[in-house]
């Protein structure tokens, strides 16, 4: 399917329910009426004797207008992870990766790459260890054709023709691009636009990739696409930021949730853990998964699942 179907109706579909249920309630009263096993769930602990990549220490920033952005953030980095940065619109989500991408300067604080601060790095350098992609890709696009944007970071590498040829193809062929070569990025659609973005950073392969909103404006097939292509770069050793507002894409894709409000990190962890936090959720405005709600009207023992996948993988039903 290309739209996002409510998580209730996937679950009905997977479980077997008869037509599509109306809404959550009406999928539980369905499941009230029938035998339910749920199969023993252990948590999985994170490892920690992973490389820190990025150290966030005590960083303040505030923008001429006196606005302040962020106040006294701390966050690692590590390698094989992919993050979740969520929270409020105006919680210092973009300001702080483009802090930690070099784009901007904290007021206070420091920040860390590979143990370097990050003043050490040249523009060129920096690159190679921190890629950005902007929420709104035309903020980022800037050549005459879509296989020129793609080539452009590759050729300050003084990399060879063929070896630029080679990534470039590979690349387009990646975000679905490959028809759209010779196209003038200013005719591509908002959604070729941002996967044109993707590709142009994804090209060089950073040792951190901090995407703003990678799924807006894609369907569901390729929104999955984009996470499991971004899941890939940390299983070679890389890691990924993601900043987004869709709690489903990280809960499945992600190790870890990382929430901001008002300039602060309220918290950082598990992502199951995370959102069984009231009072996180309410002060970081996030929406908990239909599974944790299915979950407890059904009074089904915890912890409760966080994707539609595991709730189907946990749960049995007996029609």
């Amino acid at each position: 399917m290309g739209f996002f179907p409510p998580e209730y109706v996937e679950i009905g579909l997977k479980l077997g329910v008869n037509g599509f249920p109306r809404n959550v309630e009406d999928l539980i009263a369905r499941l009230r009426e029938k035998n339910i096993k749920v199969r023993q769930f252990e948590e999985k602990q994170p490892f920690r004797d992973k490389a820190k990549i990025v150290e966030v220490r005590n960083v303040e920033y505030a923008y001429p207008d006196g606005i302040v952005a962020l106040r006294g953030v701390n966050l690692d980095i590590f390698e094989k992870e992919l993050i979740a940065l969520v929270g409020p619109n105006g919680s210092g989500k973009t300001t702080l990766a483009k802090i930690i991408a070099g784009l901007l300067k904290p007021v206070k604080g420091e920040v860390l790459i590979d143990g370097r601060p990050i003043e050490n790095y040249d523009r060129l350098k920096l690159s190679e260890k921190i890629g950005y992609v902007y929420q709104n890709p035309e903020h980022q696009i800037f050549n005459q054709t879509v296989w020129d944007e793609v080539a452009f970071g590759l050729k300050l590498r003084n990399l060879n023709y063929k070896d630029i040829e080679e990534k470039v193809e590979k690349c387009l062929e990646k975000f679905k691009l490959k028809g759209l070569a010779r196209e003038h990025p200013f005719f591509l659609s908002k959604g070729e636009k941002r996967r044109l973005a993707l590709a142009s950073i994804y090209a060089l392969k950073p040792k951190v990739m901090i995407v703003d909103e990678p799924t807006t404006g894609q369907d569901k097939r390729f929104s999955e696409e984009i996470m499991k292509t971004l899941k890939a770069l940390t299983e070679y050793g890389g890691a990924c930021l993601v900043i987004t507002h869709s709690i489903s894409i990280a809960v499945k894709y992600c190790d870890r949730i990382v929430v901001l409000k008002d300039g602060k990190v309220i918290a950082d962890g598990n992502p199951r853990l995370v959102l069984l936090n009231e009072r996180v959720v309410e002060e970081g405005k996030l929406t908990t998964p239909a599974t944790f709600k299915i979950y407890k009207e059904l009074n089904l023992p915890t912890p409760p699942p966080v994707t539609v996948e595991e709730f189907v993988e946990r749960v049995k039903i007996s029609w």
